[in-house]
């Protein structure tokens, strides 16, 4: 029985219809749709509202962003391999903790040129495990008028800082959050911590 017909369709169509799926697929990953900034988190699995974006670029994402009544501030490293991340977080938390380190008193006159921090004011990071089961390193930090840390006077204290650091495996990145409140907030640090156990990487 003649089957010509058959033989050119497993020869020239089937190859074809192949090779266009795999080109298809391949566009496909090319022009997906990826996260790069505030949609790269999820927060109690709900996406928190973007208010101000500070830096945005290839390789950084900094902003500020709004859960509910809650200020929070993000920052996002891009593409960064997992054995880099660790380090990012070492030389992150000791330049952090060198702020507080002995320093110039801010008043003229004072009795003691220097100021040595009581540990009170000073983060100390620790390891907790999120509800999504990503180890996420904790602190909680007591920030200026201006938002910044290193203030070890009790009457530059305006705010306080719950802060999370992880890692997104899947989309390479390396994020920082930051649940900013007033220094008098009825949120304890316990809440603090709970809010941070609570942001995941979206897949």
């Amino acid at each position: 029985m003649y089957n010509g017909g058959m033989t050119y369709f497993r020869l020239r169509i089937i190859p074809s219809i192949i090779l266009a799926l795999v080109f298809a697929c391949f566009m496909w990953l090319i022009l997906m749709p990826s996260c790069k900034t505030y949609d790269c988190i999820s927060v109690s699995g709900k996406d928190p509202v973007l208010v101000d974006t500070y830096e945005d670029t290839n390789v950084t994402w900094r902003g500020l962003l709004r859960s509910g009544d809650m200020d929070i501030r993000l920052k996002i490293l891009h593409d960064i391999p997992r054995n880099q991340s660790d380090e990012i977080t070492k030389i992150h938390l000791t330049a952090l903790l060198g702020l507080y380190d002995v320093s110039l008193s801010p008043y003229p006159g004072a009795i003691s040129q220097t100021i040595r921090c009581d540990e009170l004011f000073k983060p100390v990071p620790k390891k907790i495990t999120g509800n999504a089961d990503q180890e996420i390193v904790h602190f909680v930090g007591l920030l200026n008028a201006r938002m910044q840390y290193g203030s070890c006077i009790e009457n530059q204290i305006a705010y306080r800082s719950y802060t999370g650091i992880l890692y997104c495996g899947t989309q390479k990145k390396w994020v920082q959050i930051e649940l900013i409140v007033p220094k008098d907030s009825l949120l304890s640090d316990s809440d603090g911590e709970r809010f941070i156990q609570r942001i995941s990487c979206k897949k």
